[in-house]
């Protein structure tokens, strides 16, 4: 009897084993995902684009630190490596920034977002500032910048031909946000008609040439105070050029902001936001800009200082 329990026993172990064995050697490894795209910007205007483009198919980067102007950004030796290990380069064109020429990348990891608009573009010594500034600030015009993102959405559809479905639906929504600011400037400008404006910089070339203002600009930042010599030079230009509005790239300080006042002039703040933002992204600061460009006008309107629409 002993020995028969003892039978039972070391072929109940056996069986114990072999089940093991088995489960072990037919367990499956799931395959891991394979890695997403890398698209790497050179500004924010189109990386915020990419993103709406490109959902979390693909990881869209712009390497350019926060807080510096990517224009005139210098990048380090593992900044441009960052470039050069992506799977897409997406450039602005139209004169903005001169650096991406050193990255020298084959031409179909390239997309120039300009180049489709390129009779459109001003030419740099129109800005009067060559590459500083707002040299190259296409996206200020949404109707380039519906070209743009035009362009951008067929270098990420060769990039993922599986999302081309979705990538169309998400073009014609992006598209569709960009004509209703280009519709409301158009709005904006016709109530302006040949009022003068101010610019506390030349970063608005773009906004000018499309909508027709009537703007001239000054060499102004927010967070400095003009000296004695600029209000002066400010005084000038308001006899030949009475503007009743400025458009700032921030807020002015306070002390600015109530001299021009005293002048006559309110202000506009209207961000071309070319890098990333804590106050919310490039779609939702370009909403402000002409919520707040509209308002002012409304104001000008109802205070006589402007025709009221028939």
């Amino acid at each position: 009897m002993k020995l028969l329990r003892l039978t039972l026993c070391l072929l109940l172990l056996t069986g114990c084993d072999a089940n093991t064995t088995n489960s072990t050697n037919t367990t499956v490894t799931p395959e891991a995902e394979p890695a997403r795209p890398r698209i790497v910007t050179v500004n924010y205007p189109l990386q915020w684009a990419a993103e709406q483009l490109a959902g979390t198919a693909a990881e869209v980067v712009l390497p350019v630190p926060a807080g510096q102007d990517p224009a005139r950004w210098q990048p380090a030796a593992d900044a441009l490596a960052d470039y050069r290990q992506a799977d897409l380069v997406v450039l602005n064109g139209g004169g903005y920034a001169h650096w991406p020429a050193a990255l020298d990348l084959p031409a179909e990891r390239i997309v120039d977002t300009s180049a489709r608009i390129r009779d459109q573009l001003l030419p740099a010594a129109d800005t009067g500032q060559g590459a500083r500034d707002g040299a190259g600030m296409t996206w200020l015009d949404p109707f380039l910048y519906s070209q743009q993102v035009q362009s951008l959405a067929g270098a990420i559809d060769a990039l993922l031909p599986a999302q081309r479905a979705l990538l169309d639906r998400r073009l014609v929504q992006l598209r569709g946000r960009s004509g209703k600011w280009n519709t409301s400037l158009h709005r904006i400008a016709k109530a302006l008609g040949d009022t003068p404006v101010l610019y506390s910089r030349p970063l608005y070339h773009y906004l000018q040439q499309r909508y027709r203002l009537n703007g001239e600009a000054l060499h102004w930042r927010p967070g400095q105070t003009p000296s004695a010599a600029q209000w002066g030079e400010l005084d000038e230009l308001l006899r030949r050029h009475p503007a009743k509005l400025m458009l700032w790239e921030d807020t002015p300080a306070p002390a600015v902001r109530a001299q021009l006042e005293q002048r006559g002039i309110a202000v506009v703040v209207y961000r071309p936001q070319a890098n990333r933002t804590s106050q919310g992204d490039f779609g939702a600061v370009m909403d402000a800009n002409i919520a707040a460009f509209n308002a002012l006008v409304i104001d000008m309107q109802q205070s006589g200082e402007l025709p009221l629409p028939p």
